[in-house]
């Protein structure tokens, strides 16, 4: 889902007119505060900038983020632990 921001200027809004196969970030109306950030789906972004409407909206509304996919990172293993003199940790290879 897309974080978007909305713009200082302006008083507050909502949108209660989705269509009815809208995915949805919220039950109800999406409430829209000056200043605020907040998470919206696609299906929202989209029928807020394209409904003639929300147009004055869509105008205040700066996309922060795009959504990303996660990338599993394998972990790595901690090397033994070694001493000034060259030798390593005993304990750490018996383990």
């Amino acid at each position: 889902m897309p974080m978007i921001q909305i713009s200082k200027q302006g008083s507050p809004c909502q949108v209660d007119d989705f269509p009815e196969k809208t995915k949805r970030s919220c039950d109800g109306a999406l409430y829209l505060r000056p200043g605020t950030a907040r998470s919206v789906t696609e299906d929202e972004l989209h029928h807020i900038n394209a409904t003639p409407v929300h147009a004055a909206l869509a105008a205040r509304i700066t996309v922060i983020s795009e959504p990303r996919k996660r990338v599993a990172v394998p972990k790595a293993k901690p090397s033994p632990a070694r001493f000034s003199d060259g030798k390593s940790d005993k304990k750490s290879k018996d383990k």
